[in-house]
């Protein structure tokens, strides 16, 4: 008796009896039936949301990201001509790799000499490229653009402009460019599809998961 109650006395000087609330069965399926709501739900919705486009009708000029596949420089290309746009900026950063084995050697001369070499206008087609940097380069992309529009000098019913870009990197490459071309622009986006993994299954493709956490990640850390 002395020794269990010497050990009564010392657990309860060091430990403490608590109970345990433990969920039921009940419990655990609707938790699971709330989550698989809720990732089905932003499987359906995260990835059009994304992939935004909300061109301006009729806009003056156009502007494409140089990183990204031929494809998306064909769209652009394409909309410029059919719809008689003034001048296409193709916009880049300084070529990660490969640059010493090309006369150019940035995304941007990239994408206008592949442009051209695909059949469209030259005299269309103009490269603003950028400078190279660690982190934001949207919107060091799109700061080049605006130097290049200020010495374009349009006039205020000319200040429209179509950025073409690749799929989910839409909704961000929207934002930022607004914000730096500011409220005296009027921007619209074209998000072209990406050809790598179906957009209705992209939780079924790691390019497709990549692309959508990648996203949704810079935009709430930029």
């Amino acid at each position: 008796m002395a020794a269990g109650t010497d050990e009564k006395r010392v657990a309860g000087r060091w430990l403490r009896r608590r109970g345990v609330v433990l969920p039921t069965w009940r419990s655990v399926v609707a938790g699971l039936v709330v989550l698989g709501v809720a990732g089905w739900w932003l499987a359906t919705t995260v990835h059009p949301w994304l992939c935004v486009s909300e061109a301006v009708p009729g806009a003056r000029y156009a502007a494409v990201e140089g990183w990204a596949p031929d494809y998306v420089l064909a769209a652009a290309g394409e909309s410029a001509e059919e719809g008689g746009v003034k001048v296409l900026y193709t916009t880049g950063l300084p070529l990660e790799r490969g640059g010493h084995l090309v006369e150019f050697k940035d995304y941007a001369t990239l994408a206008a000499r592949s442009l051209v070499a695909m059949g469209y206008e030259a005299g269309r087609i103009a490269p603003v490229p950028s400078e190279a940097v660690a982190t934001e380069r949207t919107r060091a992309m799109a700061e080049a653009l605006r130097a290049a529009l200020v010495l374009e000098k349009a006039g205020e019913g000319e200040r429209t402009i179509n950025v073409f870009t690749l799929g989910t990197h839409a909704r961000r490459s929207r934002r930022i460019y607004q914000e730096v071309l500011g409220p005296e622009w009027r921007g619209g986006v074209v998000s072209v599809p990406n050809r790598a993994y179906e957009a209705g299954a992209w939780y079924r493709s790691s390019e497709g998961v990549k692309n959508v956490l990648g996203e949704v990640s810079a935009l709430v850390v930029q």
